[in-house]
């Protein structure tokens, strides 16, 4: 039930280049409005997220990250962005950023080659921004039952996403951990 090296070294060149297509060029609504970009949205909250401990002691552990969730030079991530209380419908299955090989639909997509994925959940904005939170989950964490609850091998990292779709772009703040339910 794998996927062949074949056909995921295809899938992600066809990432890549839909990545950079995106990447050079404002998606605007209909209604000419611009769209968010959340390719971008997520690529900051990893970069800002993802380092060594004594660079950043709020942080998802690099090296952790690279044993669970990387091969190679790629970091696999399942990305999902929720608004009033559900799953925000995200145009573009799949992106790619630096490292970073960004799924924002499991169900569209093959299942990552690591052994694990670094799952990122952006919730609905807010007036101080988007609270986010990054963990590593193992690569079929979405397949499995609602009632089975696994121990991240990673302490998670918890931020605050903010700022405007525009060339002046997003930035992610790193916060400490919730301490008890009233935090969430």
């Amino acid at each position: 039930m794998g996927v062949s090296l074949e056909s995921f070294c295809l899938l992600s060149v066809g990432i890549a280049l839909a990545s950079c297509a995106h990447r050079h060029g404002e998606a605007r609504r209909a209604d000419g409005v611009v769209a968010p970009d959340y390719c971008e949205m997520s690529a900051t909250v990893l970069r800002a997220a993802i380092k060594g401990h004594d660079q950043e002691p709020l942080g998802l552990d690099a090296r952790c990250v690279q044993e669970y969730a990387g091969l190679g030079r790629q970091v696999y991530v399942d990305a999902r962005f929720t608004k009033g209380g559900a799953l925000e419908p995200i145009p573009e299955k799949a992106c790619m950023r630096g490292e970073f090989v960004i799924r924002f639909d499991s169900d569209r997509n093959p299942q990552s080659p690591a052994p694990g994925v670094v799952f990122l959940s952006v919730e609905e904005p807010t007036p101080a921004g988007r609270p986010f939170h990054v963990t590593v989950e193992e690569s079929r964490w979405a397949k499995r039952p609602s009632n089975v609850l696994a121990m991240p091998p990673c302490d998670p990292a918890f931020g605050i996403l903010s700022g405007m779709d525009t060339r002046s772009g997003w930035t992610a703040k790193l916060v400490p951990p919730p301490r008890g339910p009233d935090d969430l």
